[in-house]
């Protein structure tokens, strides 16, 4: 069985630990902000200047039109509406997938990803294929219509 969890206002969560082959699902969007002193970084500036990869830093506003299944972490947007996204908290090493969320919720694998994006330039947007892996909805409504999710305190108490 499969449970849908939506962990996008929630307090930082570990982990849950399910019995009876239950797997749980986190969902939702939750936008990531570097620290402002990471804005003068190299690589930070290169992947700005020659990539159109521009990170959030510090308290800048951003609010993502979209919701995931499974969750994922908005790190960065472009010039185009479209934002970057990981599987987990993403960080200047990435060693994870990498996704490209398009204005029109597309959801791209970025290849390559992580240090070597910087090294692709503006190339990467001819190197990206659309990937199954990430859901992308209009908001958790939409999502809604096809999985059954939870609130935390709603999983918990489903797991008694």
């Amino acid at each position: 069985m499969t449970l849908y969890c939506d962990l996008t206002r929630e307090p930082e969560c570990m982990g849950l630990c399910m019995t009876g082959g239950t797997e749980v699902v986190f969902t939702g969007t939750e936008v990531h902000a570097e620290p402002p002193e990471y804005r003068t970084l190299p690589l930070a500036v290169r992947l700005a200047e020659e990539c159109d990869v521009h990170f959030r830093f510090g308290d800048e506003p951003w609010e993502p039109p979209f919701y995931t299944v499974p969750r994922t972490v908005v790190f960065a947007r472009d010039s185009r509406g479209g934002y970057f996204a990981a599987a987990d908290h993403p960080a200047l090493d990435w060693s994870g997938p990498l996704y490209y969320i398009d204005g029109g919720l597309v959801c791209h694998r970025l290849t390559p990803a992580g240090k070597n994006l910087a090294d692709a330039g503006e190339s990467w947007r001819q190197t990206m294929v659309i990937s199954g892996e990430v859901q992308v909805f209009p908001d958790r409504a939409a999502a809604e219509q096809r999985y059954r999710i939870l609130t935390l305190q709603e999983l918990l108490e489903e797991a008694k």
